[in-house]
C-alpha cells in the first residue's frame, strides 16, 4: 500500500498541459502578455495552448505507461483514465512481477492487492482516498471553472527556477488551496502547489512538470517530480501516453462479486467465524420508543435460536415478555401470570423468528436450511451496499445490506404478509460500535411500509453471560390445559358424559327467507332437523340415525323420505354430535394441535386445528379469558376449488351446566350465508331412537 500512497501524494495533480509543436515556444503577440491581461485573459490563452475547449473536450480517455521511483523503490505502472471520472492504476514490481490495481469507478475506490484474483477486491474507504479520487478527473480545476463554479483568484507573477509564472489560486472544498503557476510566455502550467492541513499538520505538496511533448494534438508532461514540504517524494517518467485508445467504461467496473467473498468478509467484521461459532450468549439492554411511548427494554439471546424480549413502559411500570423457545412464540401481557401467557400463531410470530440467532440468518445459513442470494449493489442512505436476500421456512424474506467498505450491516429489510396484506419492515442501523471482536449497532429505526414504527437505542451488550435453556421455556397452557378449560365452561367433562340429549328452537334467516328451525339431537351421533317455511308453512326434514342421512322434501309424509349418500353429507354426520370435536376427540378419529393465539372480532382467542378422518380442517377459536367458542372455520375442498366456511357465534348464554351461543352468523368464503338465532335450548329431554330412524322402506 506504501507505493499506491506515494504515487497518490500528487497524482491529481497531474494535468494535460499542451505545448508547441516540435518544442518550439509558441509565439504570443506583445499585447496579449502585457501587464494589462486580466485572469479571464490568462486562462484563456491557457486554453488556446491547449488546442482550445473544443479539443479538451473531445478527449474520452488516456493511457500512460511508466515508471514511479520513491527513495529506494521504483515500480512500473499504467494510468487509464476515461471520462468523466474514471481511473485504473497498475503497479508492478519489477523484481518480483507483483502487481497491485487501484480504481475509481466514479462510485467508489476498490483495490486488488499482489496474489489476489479480480474477484478479491476490496473496496476502500472514500474518506481515505479522497486524493485518488481527485486524480479521475482529466483536467484541474481551471477547465470549465465558469460552468463549474469555480472562482480562481490572481495572485500576480512569481518566479520559479528560470521562468516567471501567473499564479492563479483555487480554493478546493474548503480544505486545500491549490496554486497554478502558468509560464508568462507560453502560457503552459509548470507547476501546481497544494496547501493543505492534515491532522493540524500544514502539508505543500509540489507538482513540477517537465519533458513536454506533443502526441496529437495534445501535449503532456512525460516527467512529473513530486515534492512535499520541500523533500523529494517521486518521481514519475512516462514512456508512452496514448489518447482515446478503445477501452470500454467496464475496464473499471468493480469485479463481479461472489457471495462466499462477500460472507468472508462479513464474517471478519464479527471477529471470524470461528468467534461467532463459540459465542453462546449475549444480554441486551436499552430502550425502544413506540410512537408517544418508551419502554425499558431488555434481550436475551442464546444459540442457536432462542430468545426473550422484556418490555417495560417507563410510565406505569407494566411489562410485556415475548418469547420464542425454538418451536413456538409466546407472549405474556402486562398483569397476566405465567400460566396465562399465549402463544402466538406462526404467521404473526416471524419477525421475532427472525431476530431470534445471536448472528442473524448470514450466519451457519446451509446448517438452518437457508437460501441466500446476493442480488447486487444498491445505495443505502447513499451509502453502496451489497443486498442479500435470505429466505427459509420458518420466517419471512429479509434483505440484508451490507457496506461495500466497511462490510457492516447497514439495514434489514423484511416482507411478510399478515391476514393478507404485505408488511415491509425496514430496520435502518446506526451508531455501529464494536463490543469485544463483534459489532452492535447501537441505534436501529425502523419503518413499517414506509412510516416511522419504532426507535431502539442500546446502552449495554454483554456476550456470553450465563442464561439457562428453560428460561425460554413457554410457561402457560398447553392444549391439554385449554381442553380442561373448555370442559369447565361446560359444567366439566362428567356433566357432557352424562348429557344425552338436547332440543334446539328458532328461525334461520337465509337471504330473504325466513324459516323456523327445530333440532333434536341424541347422543352419540343422531340429529334431526326441521326447517319451516314461514310464509309457505310447508316444512322439510334431515335426519341421521347412525347409518343413513335421509330427507323428508316439503309436502311430503314420512314414508317418502328418501336416502342421501352420506359421502356427501360430512359436515353434517360433524354436526349430529352435542359436543363438537373437542370433545372426546380421540374417541372421533381426529388430530388435535394447538395453533396459538389469534384475534377475532378484537377478541384474544385460542387456535384449535381439527383434522379428521377425511383430511377437513377445523379450527375451534376459543375466547381466551372464558374459554367459549367465538369461531368455527371449516377448510375443504369440493371441485378442486377451496371452500371456508365460518361460523360466528354470538350472544353466548349459559343454560343450565352448559354454554351455548343464540346468535351464529355463518359465512361461506368471505360472504353471509345464514343467520341463526335461538329461542329455547334444552337438555336431557326424553326422545326415542326411533325418533332419528329412516321410515323409508
Amino acid at each position: 500500500m506504501k507505493k499506491v500512497i506515494i504515487l497518490l501524494a500528487c497524482l491529481f495533480i497531474i494535468n494535460f498541459t499542451f505545448a508547441e509543436k516540435n518544442k518550439q515556444s509558441i509565439e504570443i503577440p506583445e499585447s496579449v502578455i502585457s501587464d494589462d491581461l486580466t485572469l479571464k485573459d490568462i486562462i484563456y490563452n491557457y486554453y488556446s495552448t491547449q488546442s482550445g475547449l473544443n479539443e479538451m473536450d473531445a478527449l474520452i480517455n488516456i493511457r500512460m505507461r511508466g515508471q514511479l521511483k520513491s527513495k529506494n523503490e521504483a515500480y512500473n505502472i499504467t494510468i487509464f483514465k476515461h471520462t468523466p471520472n474514471l481511473i485504473r492504476i497498475s503497479e508492478t514490481n519489477p523484481i518480483d512481477n507483483s502487481t497491485t490495481i487501484t480504481v475509481y469507478d466514479g462510485k467508489k475506490v476498490w483495490q486488488v492487492l499482489p496474489g489476489h484474483e479480480l474477484s478479491q477486491a476490496q473496496i476502500l474507504p472514500k474518506k481515505d482516498n479522497l486524493h485518488f479520487i481527485n486524480s479521475a478527473s482529466f483536467f484541474n480545476a481551471l477547465y470549465h471553472y465558469e460552468k463549474n463554479n469555480i472562482k480562481p483568484e490572481y495572485a500576480g507573477k512569481k518566479q520559479l527556477g528560470d521562468k516567471l509564472c501567473y499564479d492563479i489560486i483555487v480554493q478546493q472544498n474548503d480544505t486545500a488551496e491549490i496554486h497554478y503557476y502558468i509560464d508568462v510566455n507560453n502560457y503552459l502550467i509548470n507547476q501546481i502547489d497544494t496547501i493543505e492541513s492534515i491532522n493540524g499538520e500544514k502539508i505543500v505538496k509540489e507538482a513540477i512538470y517537465t519533458d513536454i511533448r506533443r502526441v496529437g494534438p495534445y501535449s503532456f508532461p512525460f516527467r512529473e517530480t513530486i515534492k512535499i514540504n520541500g523533500s523529494l517524494e517521486s518521481i514519475t517518467e512516462f514512456d508512452s501516453i496514448e489518447y482515446n485508445a478503445e477501452k470500454e467504461t467496464e475496464f473499471f467496473e468493480f469485479p463481479r462479486v461472489k457471495l462466499s467473498d462477500i460472507l468472508t468478509r462479513y464474517y471478519k467484521t464479527q471477529g471470524g467465524l470461528a468467534a461467532m461459532n463459540e459465542l453462546q450468549s449475549v444480554r441486551i439492554k436499552g430502550s425502544i420508543k413506540i410512537k408517544n411511548s418508551e419502554f425499558d427494554l431488555t434481550i436475551f439471546k442464546r444459540a442457536p435460536d432462542l430468545i426473550r424480549l422484556s418490555m417495560t413502559d417507563k410510565s406505569d411500570n407494566s411489562t410485556t415478555v415475548v418469547c420464542y423457545n425454538g418451536e413456538v412464540v409466546w407472549k405474556l401481557l402486562p398483569g397476566q401470570e405465567m400460566e396465562q401467557a399465549i402463544i402466538v400463531p406462526m404467521d404473526e410470530a416471524l419477525n421475532i423468528i427472525s431476530n431470534a440467532p445471536i448472528f442473524n440468518h448470514l450466519h451457519n445459513y446451509t446448517e438452518k436450511g437457508i437460501n441466500l442470494e446476493y442480488l447486487g449493489e444498491k445505495l443505502v442512505a447513499a451509502i453502496p451496499c451489497f443486498e442479500i436476500k435470505a429466505t427459509g421456512k420458518k420466517f419471512p424474506e429479509i434483505r440484508y445490506y451490507i457496506d461495500t467498505e466497511t462490510y457492516d450491516i447497514r439495514q434489514i429489510k423484511t416482507f411478510e404478509i399478515i391476514d393478507g396484506k404485505e408488511l415491509i419492515t425496514e430496520s435502518i442501523l446506526g451508531d455501529i460500535r464494536k463490543i469485544n471482536s463483534f459489532t452492535v449497532a447501537f441505534k436501529m429505526t425502523n419503518k413499517l411500509n414506509g412510516e416511522l414504527d419504532t426507535i431502539t437505542k442500546l446502552n449495554e451488550v454483554k456476550y456470553s453471560v450465563g442464561i439457562f435453556e428453560n428460561y425460554f421455556d413457554y410457561p402457560g397452557l398447553r392444549l391439554e390445559n385449554i381442553l380442561e378449560k373448555f370442559y369447565e365452561t361446560q359444567g366439566g367433562i362428567l356433566s357432557m358424559d352424562t348429557l344425552r340429549s338436547m332440543r334446539i328452537k328458532g328461525t334461520i334467516k337465509k337471504g330473504s327467507k325466513k324459516y323456523d328451525l327445530t333440532i333434536f339431537k341424541r347422543k352419540p351421533n343422531r340429529i334431526r332437523i326441521s326447517v319451516r317455511d314461514q310464509e309457505t308453512l310447508k316444512t322439510s326434514i334431515i335426519a341421521y340415525d347412525g347409518k343413513n342421512v335421509w330427507q323428508v322434501l316439503p309436502g311430503q309424509d314420512n314414508t317418502e323420505a328418501k336416502r342421501l349418500p352420506t359421502e356427501n353429507m360430512g359436515n353434517f354426520i360433524k354436526n349430529a354430535s352435542i359436543f363438537n370435536y373437542l370433545y372426546k376427540p380421540e374417541e372421533k378419529n381426529v388430530k388435535l394441535k394447538y395453533l396459538g393465539t389469534r384475534r377475532v372480532a378484537a377478541i384474544d382467542c385460542h387456535d384449535i386445528q381439527v383434522i379428521d378422518s377425511d383430511n377437513t380442517e377445523t379450527h375451534y377459536f376459543l375466547d381466551i379469558n372464558n374459554f367459549d367458542v367465538r369461531l368455527i372455520r371449516n377448510i375443504e375442498e369440493k371441485d378442486g376449488k377451496k371452500i371456508i366456511t365460518e361460523s360466528v357465534l354470538n350472544d353466548i348464554r349459559r343454560v343450565g351446566d352448559y354454554t351455548i351461543s343464540f346468535k351464529t352468523i355463518k359465512r361461506v368464503n368471505g360472504y353471509t350465508d345464514s343467520l341463526t338465532e335461538l329461542e329455547e335450548v334444552k337438555y336431557g329431554i326424553g326422545i326415542f331412537e326411533s325418533f332419528f330412524k329412516f321410515p323409508g322402506k
